[in-house]
């Protein structure tokens, strides 16, 4: 019995690289098969539908994101070190592009907008982490702002793709994360408020 693995991988590789090159439009099972340097009919042995070699494509990707994730968060210890690392982050246009693929597919797809739900605890738990190791309390409705926030700011550094795109994720990334860290003291505080004597 043979080992389909890395002709799969090789597949996989090739796709990303389609998609790096041409974007999600140009994603396509016989550009990814001339990539991989295979016949259109070898791919859909692996990949039967499109659906499933953006499936495949999307977890190699995703892998990548949460290692790169876990890379730049060791090196955290404040705010302003995890708006950088977000940002460094952010300016990967690969895993935005992946990002794009995914939501225009999700529509069609269930698999790939069940792939989403499952990726989606993944990510927020790496920012949860990271707002813990820059002093902020995670909470899940910090988690889920900085996370639509990251979102649409890597889609609009794609878009533009220069270095004020670059400049402007960062503060922006900032902006938000000076803003939870000055509300918390301010709940903390409301939450351990001595009793004023006028309870009943």
């Amino acid at each position: 019995m043979t080992d389909d693995r890395p002709r799969r991988d090789r597949i996989v590789e090739a796709g990303l690289a389609v998609l790096d090159q041409d974007g999600p439009l140009g994603l396509s099972q016989p550009r990814v098969a001339r990539s991989a340097g295979l016949s259109q009919s070898h791919l859909t042995y692996y990949f039967p539908t499109r659906a499933d070699l953006i499936e495949a494509i999307a977890e190699a990707a995703a892998t990548r994101l949460l290692a790169g994730y876990d890379m730049v968060l060791r090196k955290v210890d404040s705010p302003d070190r995890l708006a950088e690392a977000f940002g460094a982050l952010l300016r990967r246009t690969d895993a935005t592009r992946v990002l794009l693929l995914l939501i225009a597919e999700a529509d069609r797809e269930p698999a790939i907008r069940d792939l989403i739900r499952r990726l989606t605890p993944q990510v927020r738990a790496r920012i949860a982490r990271g707002l813990e190791a820059a002093g902020i309390a995670p909470d899940s409705e910090a988690v889920a702002m900085l996370h639509a926030l990251n979102i649409g700011l890597s889609t609009l550094h794609l878009a533009r793709a220069d270095e004020d795109a670059a400049r402007e994720t960062v503060a922006c990334v900032k902006r938000a994360l000076s803003a939870l860290a000055q509300s918390q003291p301010r709940s903390r505080r409301m939450r351990t408020k001595p009793p004023t004597g006028t309870e009943t």
